[in-house]
């Protein structure tokens, strides 16, 4: 995840927020951080398996309930 900080002096136009007074002139922190989303699952191992057949004669719905 990257951050990046700066200080910088507002002019012009800019992001307004509701919550903030007027920021125009003033001084202030800028901080920008990276979103990482959470959704998607990082893998760490991929493998398979060989049963020799013995799966082939069975209907894996009988165990789906138990």
């Amino acid at each position: 995840m990257k951050n990046l900080e700066f200080k910088t002096k507002i002019k012009g136009k800019f992001i307004r927020h509701e919550g903030l007074a007027d920021l125009k002139g003033k001084e202030v922190r800028v901080l920008i951080k990276e979103i990482q989303e959470q959704n998607q699952k990082q893998w760490k191992l991929i493998g398979s398996l060989n049963l020799k057949g013995e799966l082939d004669l069975i209907n894996i719905r009988d165990f789906a309930n138990e």
